[in-house]
């Protein structure tokens, strides 16, 4: 299924639970959760451990080095993706930011797991990283909130600038809807 169509099932299970009169701006493939990168704090201090243990002159897995060095970031990738971070699709109405969950492999759009009033956070930071382009939220209660968007599409897909351009802006201020 290809991004469009996936953001397209992904506008379908928010229909049901939008307020009457509430429409839809914009809509865009994100990550809910920590930096992409986030996965290096679990594999580099394990990583620095089993070369200090190989250089001192343990014996047994840890002697293989390159091997498990390589092991060992593939699971602490693994574990990032599926325990950590959260693929969806955000879904930016004209009051509520609504994030959809998706399933990892695939990405086909399951459920909806957030719903947020567009006045009751504020953007704190926004900016690029090497993977992704990042905005993070607040809210009232001091509540932090990130969405990471997969740079391929930050440069490549208008649905994503327009997110990012209608976060910015408060609730209620006139724009047009994308439904």
């Amino acid at each position: 299924m290809a991004v469009d169509g996936r953001l397209a099932r992904a506008v379908q299970l928010v229909l049901p639970e939008l307020e009457p009169e509430e429409r839809v701006f914009a809509r865009s493939q994100a990550t809910l959760g920590p930096s992409p990168w986030g996965f290096l704090w679990l594999a580099v201090p394990l990583s620095i451990a089993l070369n200090l243990a190989r250089y001192s002159g343990a014996t047994g897995l840890v002697a293989y080095g390159p091997w498990v060095n390589g092991l060992l970031y593939g699971i602490a990738l693994a574990v990032w993706m599926l325990f950590v971070q959260r693929p969806g699709f955000v879904v930016l109405t004209d009051r509520r930011l609504l994030f959809v969950r998706a399933s990892v492999l695939g990405r086909v759009p399951l459920r909806l797991v957030l719903a947020v009033p567009r006045a009751d956070y504020r953007i704190t930071d926004q900016g690029e990283g090497w993977t992704a382009a990042f905005v993070i939220l607040r809210d009232r209660r001091g509540k932090r909130l990130r969405l990471n968007f997969p740079k391929r599409l930050w440069w490549g897909s208008e649905d994503t600038r327009e997110v990012a351009r209608l976060l910015r802006r408060p609730p209620g201020a006139p724009s047009t809807a994308t439904s």
